[in-house]
């Protein structure tokens, strides 16, 4: 981080020392795998377990997780989801906005989830009431409950598993991307790497 800073205070002229001693500096190995990808069916019974046994919430918690594995959408875009980046059409509902690196986005839901989640007797304008600490303690109580207490499975996990998914029903590493909203193919493919499919 401090090596591409320098860089881009240099280029922006801001910076006027030398950078070649910066290559001496090796870059620490990359961790992607520190988040696990949740199957479709476990997937599944987090939400259901989550929807009958969360007090607070319960049936919200549920919806959210539910629209996070039809869409691939971050946690962080889902809390901040309003009512206005919702189009309402015959054939669906296209919801829009603009998430990681300012990326936009465009997923296509059913009507039937939207009328689920019309259900939600949130004010104001967004979507949930939900914020980012809701949904980690969250993951923490459902993980205990289920058995997965020494897994690494958290909300991303979600996301994970709607890439994977399109992917196995596809198999195309395009709409994967497409549904991760991945800039890099590379990024893609690390999720995919996770998920044993059995396939050369």
């Amino acid at each position: 981080s401090i090596k591409a800073l320098l860089k881009f205070l240099k280029i922006k002229k801001v910076y006027h020392g030398d950078l070649s001693e910066l290559e001496l500096i090796r870059n620490l190995p990359k961790d992607t795998k520190s988040i696990e990808v949740l199957g479709i069916d476990r997937a599944t019974e987090y939400a259901e377990w989550i929807r009958a046994n969360e007090r607070f919430k319960g049936e919200e918690k549920y919806l959210i997780i539910k629209l996070a594995l039809d869409t691939g959408l971050r946690a962080s875009e889902l809390v901040d989801l309003e009512w206005t980046q919702f189009k309402v059409e015959e054939d669906g509902v296209l919801m829009s906005g603009y998430g990681k690196r300012n990326k936009k986005w465009i997923e296509r839901i059913g009507v039937e989830l939207y009328g689920e989640l019309r259900t939600l007797k949130n004010e104001g304008e967004r979507v949930f009431s939900l914020s980012y600490s809701d949904l980690a303690k969250m993951m923490i109580r459902a993980k205990n409950a289920l058995g997965d207490e020494k897994r690494a499975i958290t909300f991303h996990s979600f996301k994970k598993c709607a890439v994977s998914s399109v992917y196995r029903l596809t198999g195309d590493i395009l709409e994967a991307q497409r549904k991760g909203k991945h800039n890099s193919l590379e990024t893609t493919r690390i999720y995919l790497e996770e998920v044993d499919y059995g396939i050369t």
